[in-house]
């Protein structure tokens, strides 16, 4: 078919007003199954024609307007959605993988710039042409059009909350004034008790917000959204049982191959920027502690969290007690063990049973050990400022251990 006369039959449907009319031109022109959804999986229109086609993705869209999350994991496994991202006005011809059978050609629909949703059409091997994408394009345009027109109004009519829950999660409102403004106005009451998570994909692009923000919308749990950057936010409200609803919500973040943090939960909506900033705390150092984990929350990783922060900014080795490297020459110069006796006493906080239980020591080489090791290192045991020292810098070389781990 002419590129002439496709543009025709499309922009005459496009003046009919509505998505439902251009996808039917899709069908008449292309002559094989059309479908269509938002940049949130859920389906624009009914598909053409509205009849199974013994196709799993197809058939479960027919029947439901949001497209499963399984079929959206299969997307991410064989790249259809980067490549429809990264590949503006350039339809994809999918025959590999799980759709080698089932072939298709997909299209990213974009508005302003971002993707606003996305088009496939169903085609076997033998009967794709290359018109088809120049049509599929033409298609995904006039999408478009209706797609900017269509959806300002839904937009405008969560700007209040959405505005508010930015202002609230990123600091901007500072007293009870502003807050009993800023809910009135939004028209929200948010009770009880709070708690903040942060999610981020485990590959960049790997998945939509628009779509991770309904996955979540569907968990039957009371929450605001905001998206700044690679992170996306959710303040949790409301909750009878806020570790039940945790669970449901990191569930289905695992589920999406992202991961979570979760602070602590609160009862003063003026704290969310600093609960807040524990979810962000929680989230970047548990990947970097257990990149095979998925969700981490704030109360179990605080303190490897502030080591790892002061760790950005300060030398590690800077502020580990000289006394370390002095019996760890000491050691290895003399074959002794004065540097895992120093660890283990500080580790088990001066307990002399429990450190002649964990060396298989006695008690008397134990005594005469701890005053070798204050002698050879210039410093007292019984000095608390040493003690807490020693104590930080154990950690921090543990620590060290751990995210050399963790990076192999």
């Amino acid at each position: 078919m002419e590129i002439t006369e496709i543009y025709n039959k499309v922009f005459a449907a496009l003046k009919r007003g509505s998505s439902e009319a251009v996808m039917a031109e899709a069908y008449a022109i292309l002559g094989h199954p059309v479908a269509a959804v938002d940049a949130s999986f859920i389906r624009l229109t009914r598909v053409y024609p509205p009849k199974e086609q013994n196709d799993e993705i197809w058939d479960q869209l027919l029947a439901d307007p949001r497209v499963s999350l399984k079929s959206v994991q299969m997307f991410q496994q064989h790249d259809l959605i980067k490549l429809n991202q990264s590949n503006p006005n350039a339809p994809v011809y999918i025959n590999w993988g799980w759709f080698q059978d089932r072939p298709r050609i997909t299209e990213a629909i974009f508005v302003d710039g971002n993707v606003a949703g996305y088009i496939a059409v169903l085609c076997p091997e033998n009967e794709y042409q290359p018109w088809m994408n120049d049509a599929l394009n033409i298609v995904a345009d006039a999408l478009a059009i209706i797609l900017k027109t269509e959806r300002r109004l839904a937009r405008n009519s969560n700007a209040l909350v959405s505005s508010f829950a930015r202002d609230l999660i990123t600091g901007s409102i500072h007293t009870p004034e502003e807050l009993k403004n800023g809910l009135g106005t939004a028209g929200l009451e948010l009770p009880g008790r709070y708690t903040m998570m942060a999610i981020t994909p485990n590959s960049i692009k790997n998945i939509s917000f628009e779509f991770l923000q309904n996955q979540l919308g569907g968990a039957a749990v009371s929450m605001l959204q905001h998206t700044s950057g690679a992170v996306h936010y959710l303040l949790l409200y409301a909750q009878s049982d806020s570790t039940q609803s945790v669970q449901n919500l990191t569930g289905i973040i695992s589920s999406l191959d992202c991961s979570c943090g979760i602070s602590r939960t609160y009862t003063d909506l003026l704290k969310t920027p600093g609960h807040k900033e524990q979810a962000l705390m929680a989230l970047n150092t548990g990947r970097r502690l257990q990149p095979r984990a998925s969700s981490f929350f704030f109360d179990d990783i605080a303190f490897d969290a502030l080591l790892v922060g002061a760790g950005m900014r300060i030398e590690a080795a800077n502020c580990i007690h000289p006394a370390i490297d002095q019996l760890r020459a000491q050691d290895c110069a003399n074959g002794t063990s004065y540097l895992e006796t120093l660890r283990c006493y500080i580790m088990e906080h001066h307990s002399i049973t429990a450190v002649c239980e964990a060396l298989h020591i006695h008690r008397n080489t134990l005594a005469y050990r701890l005053r070798r090791i204050e002698e050879l290192a210039s410093i007292s045991l019984t000095d608390n400022r040493t003690a807490a020292h020693l104590l930080l810098s154990f950690h921090i070389l543990a620590l060290s251990d751990k995210l050399k781990s963790a990076e192999e």
